[in-house]
């Protein structure tokens, strides 16, 4: 899967990233940052 200038595919792993940042953040605070860059 290529998702290089695939509006479709960096919306997708954008949503992803923030519902994995907004658990990981209620999860453990200290993980924050790390998985903010991710």
């Amino acid at each position: 899967m290529n998702f290089n200038d695939d509006e479709q595919g960096l919306n997708f792993l954008q949503q992803r990233y923030t519902f994995l940042n907004t658990r990981l953040y209620k999860d453990s605070s200290t993980h924050k940052t790390k998985y903010h860059f991710l």
